[in-house]
């Protein structure tokens, strides 16, 4: 039986307090640990007693709240993804090329003021034990069809030219996204994001697409 309290920071986190607690709240509480701890200490540095010790929590209640580190971690990463598409929502527009256009402009600023990268960078070269590098590919192949699908509707509207291949054209944009990450994982802020140039490959890609120049 649990009987012992958990000490986080200044507080003690009781059985009691957990068992006040909605399961939502609990998730919430050990999937922010799950983001804290992975920066610093990677995915395999990232233990359960570790994360339920950061969460406030034993490792029992831990353990009532989700199986085992695998699904842990698969949930962290799906709600990692659920964030950035609530965040990324604000960059629609009715138009599919401005809605494009706005994507464009909300990675090349975000990007610069996240921890993300480093996050999905850790989860890409976990143990694959873990599945993380198969929910990755799965999330950015969806993120790549909304792209792709924004574009067959820019067709509709006659923003976009109708020879464009949607596919082609939005991996050509993850592209330029993953240029974009690569350079804030390892520090390039400055030499291309900051400077425009990651801003002027984008733009020129949805130019190209544009049944006529765009500004």
């Amino acid at each position: 039986m649990e009987t012992t309290a958990v000490k986080k920071g200044p507080r003690e986190l009781t059985l009691a307090h957990w068992k006040r607690t909605t399961e939502a709240d609990k998730k919430k509480r050990i999937l922010s640990a799950v983001l804290r701890l992975v920066v610093k200490y990677g995915v395999h540095g990232t233990t359960t007693a570790g994360i339920a010790a950061e969460a406030g929590m034993s490792e029992p209640t831990l353990y009532r709240t989700y199986r085992n580190k695998k699904d842990i971690l698969l949930a962290t990463a799906d709600a990692a993804w659920q964030m950035r598409q609530a965040d990324i929502g604000s960059a629609s527009d009715p138009d599919a090329l401005k809605h494009l256009r706005k994507l464009a402009e909300y990675h090349t600023n975000s990007i610069q003021m996240t921890r993300a990268v480093e996050i999905v960078y850790h989860f890409a070269v976990a143990p694959p034990e873990f599945g993380l590098l198969e929910r990755i590919r799965e999330q950015i192949v969806s993120e790549v069809q909304r792209m792709a699908n924004l574009m067959e509707e820019g067709k509709t509207q006659g923003s976009i030219r109708p020879d464009v291949n949607s596919q082609e054209a939005a991996w050509r944009l993850m592209a330029a996204f993953w240029s974009e990450s690569t350079a804030r994982l390892f520090h390039f802020e400055d030499a291309v994001l900051a400077s425009g140039i990651s801003a002027k490959n984008l733009d020129s890609i949805l130019k190209e697409i544009a049944t006529e120049p765009r500004s």
